[in-house]
C-alpha cells in the first residue's frame, strides 16, 4: 500500500503527470489504492476477500491499462486489438459472474484472462524496444521498467492463481498463503512502477 501511495505522489508531480500515459497510470494507481484499501479492510474485519470489489475493479483496471499500452505500442493493428479487447473482457467478466463465479466470489477466471492480456501487451512493447523502435536508452526508459514489472508480476500471478484454483478445495490454507505471496509480489511491481516514474521526471528535466 505504501508503495502505491509513493507512486501516486510521484505521479502527481507535474513533470511526471504532464505526459498522458503517466496521467493514466496515476489514475490507475489511485483507483488501485482505493480498492486495495477496501480489500484489506474487509479482510481484516471479516477475514475474507471482498470479491465484489475486485469484480467491479477489474474492468476499470484493464481499461486504464489498455489506454496506457495503446499509447506506448506503435503498431496500429495491435492498438486496435487492444481497444477491442476492452469490451471483450467486460463481456467475459459478466458471463463469468452469471454462469461460473457468483458476484460475491473472487472472479479468478476473469483475472486469469487479464493476466494473459497484460503479459501479451507488455511483451509486445518490450519486443518493440529490442527491435530498436525508439531512441532512448533502456535504463532511462520509464516504460521499460513499468512493462518489465507488469510482465513479471502478471506472469507469475497467472501460474499462482491457476494453481490456487486446483488446490483451493483440498487445501484452503495453502491457497490462502499463495494469495499472500501474490501480495508480496506487489512490492516488485510497484517498486518498478516507482522507478519508472522517477525516470520520467528525470527525462522531463533533461528536456527543459
Amino acid at each position: 500500500m505504501s508503495l502505491i501511495a509513493f507512486c501516486i505522489i510521484i505521479g502527481l508531480y507535474r513533470k511526471a503527470i504532464s505526459e498522458y500515459t503517466f496521467f493514466v497510470l496515476t489514475l490507475l494507481l489511485g483507483v488501485t489504492f482505493v480498492v486495495e484499501s477496501v480489500g484489506y479492510f474487509n479482510l481484516w474485519t471479516k477475514n475474507k476477500v471482498a470479491g465484489w470489489v475486485f469484480l467491479l475493479f477489474l474492468p476499470v483496471q484493464y481499461s486504464l491499462y489498455a489506454l496506457y499500452f495503446k499509447n506506448i505500442i506503435k503498431n496500429d493493428k495491435i492498438k486496435k486489438t487492444i481497444l477491442i479487447s476492452v469490451p471483450v473482457l467486460l463481456l467475459w467478466n459478466i458471463c463469468n459472474t452469471v454462469f461460473f463465479q457468483s458476484f460475491l466470489m473472487l472472479n479468478t477466471y476473469a483475472i486469469l484472462l487479464t493476466c494473459l492480456l497484460y503479459c501479451t501487451w507488455s511483451s509486445i512493447y518490450l519486443i518493440q524496444l529490442l527491435r530498436g523502435i525508439g531512441d532512448e536508452n533502456l535504463a532511462h526508459n520509464p516504460h521499460f521498467w513499468i512493462c518489465t514489472g507488469t510482465l513479471f508480476f502478471y506472469s507469475v500471478s497467472f501460474f499462482i492463481i491457476a494453481f490456487i484454483q486446483i488446490i483451493n478445495k483440498e487445501d484452503h490454507g495453502l491457497a490462502s498463503q499463495l494469495w499472500f505471496l501474490i501480495r508480496a509480489l506487489n512490492i516488485i511491481l510497484y517498486g518498478l512502477f516507482a522507478y519508472g516514474f522517477i525516470c520520467q521526471i528525470k527525462r522531463q528535466n533533461s528536456i527543459i
